[in-house]
């Protein structure tokens, strides 16, 4: 590390993400990290992004081999287009620590060679390895999932109401000061959509139809979200028992140990403003239901709403009582979880492992589609 003990962070990847959440709170955490370099494809954007946060040239690149072999980081945030495997690869052939975006990526085959490497780097040299999965570090769905745990040791927890109501990203990212610069060489945006349907292909086979090509890209970028949250809730998932899909709409009944059923419903509202996330969790006697504002809106907070029966004097009574646990930010959260990995030789929440086994199970529900 850095002699001032901070961890020096490399960014891959200066898009929209990066400039909303995550390099804002590195600023935020400038006691614990620094944002020692950067990497973009963009010039422009790479440029723009350099210049607000005092990046120097020289370490600045449009190659995410150089970034992860330069001696000033001791870190990568792993955030570009694409697959994230091969610069996560990259960076921990280097004996860099990584913290690395959704999706990982669209194969079976490079899931598991990031896992295994990720394993030989922590064996080596201690290297940490977390997955961005910044919804399982949010304060009101630890406090609901510590409930929902509770309903499962007392064996009454049977069913689960997910939903996922997305309507355009737009709408919630308009109000943030995101540079993009068109600059992009068409040589390696075309590089990419070859790449992307190699893995499609290579995911879902050559007689793929188009609504599993559609709605594979609508699991791996979004209801990814949904399926790490509620792995941290029940557990891995058992098996599809139904999926279905209309237009970019998805539902499907999924089962999870223990005999619980999960109906999940994907819907695109298109430019209706009404993000809407929610696990409501049914037990014999009481419901706990998860809702998640839009991840784009800083530090709102995830509301749990807790619902059950009690006496009351003229006979039983329907309480009701909802939950703000905190005003934290999940990706705030998340880098400090990260920084207490590294620097206490903790293990991540969020490991390569668990990453391995959503992209797994997301391709099976796309292959379960027809």
């Amino acid at each position: 590390m850095s002699s001032d003990e901070r961890i020096r962070v490399g960014v891959i990847g200066c898009g929209s993400i990066a400039q909303i959440m995550h390099l804002p709170y590195l600023r935020e955490l400038d006691d614990r990290f620094a944002i020692s370099a950067l990497c973009d494809v963009s010039p422009g954007t790479l440029a723009a992004v350099a210049a607000k946060y005092g990046v120097p040239d020289e370490h600045c690149f449009a190659d995410y081999h150089d970034l992860c072999a330069s001696p000033a980081i001791d870190a990568v945030l792993i955030c570009s287009s694409g697959s994230h495997v091969p610069p996560a690869l990259a960076a921990l052939a280097a004996d860099k620590h990584a913290l690395v975006e959704k999706p990982l990526c669209y194969t079976r085959r490079e899931a598991q060679a990031f896992a295994a490497a990720a394993q030989a780097a922590r064996e080596r040299s201690g290297i940490v390895t977390q997955l961005a999965y910044m919804k399982r570090y949010d304060p009101g769905y630890q406090y609901g999932q510590r409930r929902v745990r509770a309903m499962q040791a007392a064996g009454s927890l049977f069913f689960v109401d997910a939903r996922h109501m997305h309507p355009s990203n737009d709408l919630y990212t308009a109000h943030h000061p995101v540079h993009r610069a068109p600059d992009v060489p068409a040589a390696v945006r075309a590089a990419g959509q070859r790449e992307h349907q190699a893995a499609l292909t290579e995911s879902l086979g050559p007689e793929a139809t188009a609504a599993q090509r559609g709605a594979f890209g609508t699991l791996m970028g979004s209801s990814i979200h949904d399926i790490y949250s509620l792995r941290g809730l029940l557990g891995r998932p058992e098996a599809i028992v139904a999926i279905e899909v209309w237009g970019r709409n998805i539902a499907a009944l999924l089962r999870y140990p223990n005999g619980v059923r999960v109906s999940y419903t994907w819907a695109d509202l298109g430019q209706l403003r009404e993000f809407r996330q929610e696990f409501a969790c049914y037990g014999a006697d009481e419901r706990v239901t998860i809702t998640f504002p839009s991840p784009f809106l800083r530090s709102a907070p995830t509301i749990v709403t807790l619902q059950a029966m009690e006496a009351g004097q003229d006979g039983p009574v329907h309480t009701e009582t909802r939950v703000t646990a905190s005003y934290e930010e999940a990706f705030k959260r998340e880098w400090l979880h990260f920084h207490e990995c590294i620097t206490q030789g903790r293990e991540p929440r969020t490991g390569a492992e668990a990453a391995q086994h959503d992209t797994e199970f997301i391709i099976e529900l796309a292959r379960a589609i027809r």
